[in-house]
């Protein structure tokens, strides 16, 4: 039964991943939808994906899916939406792409192995800030709440942002610094290692939430490539409606999404190096506990109906940054 099982989920996805080039029947079918997105949480959204060789993940967003929306080669990409869509506004050869769906609201965290939350009532000038991405939101809200609700100033001079949270990850295994910022599902994957030797200091949405009147930090989001939607939109229409059902799976069905992550983890022992699913960034651990997980949403992923404006989610968040709102041409209206 269990071989029967990956074999059929591995024809479904061996079938959608080679399918070949374009076809003039332009039936969606025929052709080779392509994406690349960073490893981690959102990858979750792709969880029967794993061997469809037209996916690429980078544990190093900053250098492989940042370039990708100049290099305007992906049918799609995965990456922190605020970020995708300042690139857009900055870059007109980045702009060939539209934030499509968000993916999921993901927790952000400011944790340490040597400081416990009482520590920090004052900022002491001489402490260390590990984070990622710069540019990412994680990175702004720190900075934006360090200086404005924790009385610790401006505190740039004393953070390292890394090209990607797995830089992060392994700095907290050989200590160094004061202070990190992780994400989910790293973050619960480190607090299960480490139990009480991991100190939660803020959990970061809660903290913008309650300086910024209930907002939430958006992460991941997809962007198309809006050239290529306009000419194969019955694949675009397809490679959509199944990512909706994804993200709704993992909502209401998560069971679904660990059998699916499973069964490309069990199909080739190859997949899963030192505890580790390296094309999704995702530890074993989460993995044989994602409907666990997801029985309450833990990683916040996001079904279509619960969003009823993609464009306000962006504005209300740059709002928090007296930011001014986005263009509407930057998102896809289907």
């Amino acid at each position: 039964m269990k071989k029967t099982l990956i074999a059929l989920t591995l024809s479904s996805a061996l079938l959608f991943a080679c399918s070949g080039g374009n076809n003039p029947s332009g039936s969606e079918e025929d052709y080779a939808f392509s994406w690349v997105t960073p490893t981690g949480a959102p990858t979750l959204a792709f969880y029967d994906q794993g061997e469809n060789e037209n996916w690429v993940s980078a544990s190093n967003p900053a250098e492989i899916v940042v370039p990708s929306f100049a290099a305007n080669s992906y049918d799609a990409i995965v990456f922190d939406g605020v970020s995708g869509l300042n690139l857009m506004t900055a870059n007109a050869k980045a702009a060939n792409y539209k934030l499509a769906r968000w993916i999921n609201n993901l927790g952000f965290y400011l944790v340490s192995t040597s400081h416990t939350k009482e520590d920090v009532a004052s900022w002491d000038a001489s402490w260390t800030i590990d984070a990622f991405v710069k540019t990412g939101n994680a990175s702004r809200c720190l900075l934006n709440l360090a200086a404005d609700s924790w009385n610790w100033g401006d505190v740039t001079s004393q953070t390292t942002f890394e090209t990607g949270l797995d830089a992060v990850v392994g700095n907290i295994a050989t200590g160094g610094y004061d202070f990190y910022v992780v994400a989910d599902p790293a973050y619960t994957n480190l607090k299960t290692k480490m139990g009480d030797k991991l100190h939660l200091i803020y959990d970061l949405q809660e903290e913008w939430g309650k300086a910024h009147d209930g907002s939430c930090i958006p992460s991941a989001a997809l962007f198309v490539n809006k050239t290529k939607y306009a000419e194969h939109k019955l694949a675009y229409d397809k490679f959509l409606a199944e990512t909706d059902e994804r993200l709704a799976n993992l909502v209401d069905d998560p069971q679904k999404a660990q059998d699916g992550l499973l069964t490309y983890v069990t199909s080739e022992p190859s997949h899963c190096v030192n505890g580790n699913i390296t094309k999704f960034g995702i530890s074993a651990t989460i993995a044989v506990r994602l409907a666990d997980y997801q029985a309450t949403n833990t990683f916040g992923f996001l079904k279509k109906d619960a969003v009823g404006d993609v464009k306000a989610v962006a504005d209300k968040f740059q709002a928090g940054f007296s930011g001014a709102s986005f263009s509407a041409d930057l998102f896809l209206t289907d």
